[in-house]
């Protein structure tokens, strides 16, 4: 009795997936991305970012006592409120940047958006964590 092998399956890749699929012009319902990504616009408001949810658990059982509870969509609204947070202090340091005529954002212009953004009271923590 001899054995037949199916050479007509698709051979595997690592990890049990199946092989990608070749992509080319005449390939029918292929979806290619070639668009850029999409820059902050002022009108459409803050680009969608928000840090890790579990960073931002993190950070808020390290802050509130232990006896704070709370529900998932206040975790949501922290994420959120962090990635707005973050989006608006670095359009801010970026505009620093830009009228010392730089394209790079350091620390410095971090610390001057703070101070611009009226956020003194977050200067002196970020000061002390950065050594300056």
């Amino acid at each position: 009795m001899s054995s037949v092998v199916d050479n007509t399956a698709p051979k595997k890749t690592g990890r049990g997936r199946p092989p990608k699929a070749k992509n080319t012009e005449n390939q029918v319902g292929s979806q290619t991305n070639n668009t850029p990504s999409k820059r902050y616009d002022q009108d459409e408001g803050p680009p969608d970012f928000e840090p890790p949810l579990s960073v931002v658990n993190r950070v808020l059982k390290d802050s509130l006592p232990a006896t704070v509870l709370l529900t998932k969509d206040a975790r949501a609204a922290f994420a959120r409120a962090a990635g707005i947070f973050i989006c608006y202090v670095t359009h801010c340091a970026n505009d620093i940047a830009k009228s010392s005529k730089r394209s790079t954002i350091s620390s410095a212009d971090v610390l001057a958006a703070l101070r611009e953004l009226d956020m003194d009271e977050l200067e002196a923590p970020l000061g002390d964590f950065l050594g300056t």
